[in-house]
């Protein structure tokens, strides 16, 4: 069970609001996260794939009238990252992208637009337990 901090619960219509935004559907997956995620910082921040260790400071806020919510984070970034949208952020200016269409997790870094892939999302949320 993941434990997560702040966590701030997403008004009655970003789901539809998010979708209409991005013109895709949320997998089903990536509500159930959000419902229980939306906006938090996860207890267990670090995890290590292959050599490399990452960190998640928080998952973005996915209501609309928000501070630093997922739509300041899409619209700053849509140019770079195209089939993705941003999930979450490290502290340090990258970012974690999701690929919608096979639930995919990539490491987005933001000082040469490079994007890795880790792994799966549901490994990713394995990864913050």
């Amino acid at each position: 069970m993941n434990e997560w901090q702040l966590n701030i619960e997403l008004n009655d219509n970003s789901i539809k609001n998010i979708e209409k935004y991005i013109q895709k559907k949320l997998p089903v997956e990536l509500m159930s996260f959000l419902m229980e995620a939306n906006a938090s910082y996860p207890k267990n921040d670090r995890f290590k794939v292959e050599s490399s260790e990452y960190i998640v400071n928080n998952i973005l806020n996915f209501n609309e009238s928000s501070e630093e919510s997922f739509y300041d984070s899409f619209d700053n970034l849509k140019e770079n990252i195209k089939d993705f949208i941003p999930l979450a952020k490290d502290g340090f200016g990258n970012y974690y992208l999701i690929d919608l269409d096979n639930l995919k997790v990539y490491f987005y870094n933001h000082e040469n637009n490079g994007i890795q892939y880790l792994f799966d999302f549901d490994k990713f949320i394995e990864a913050l337990s």
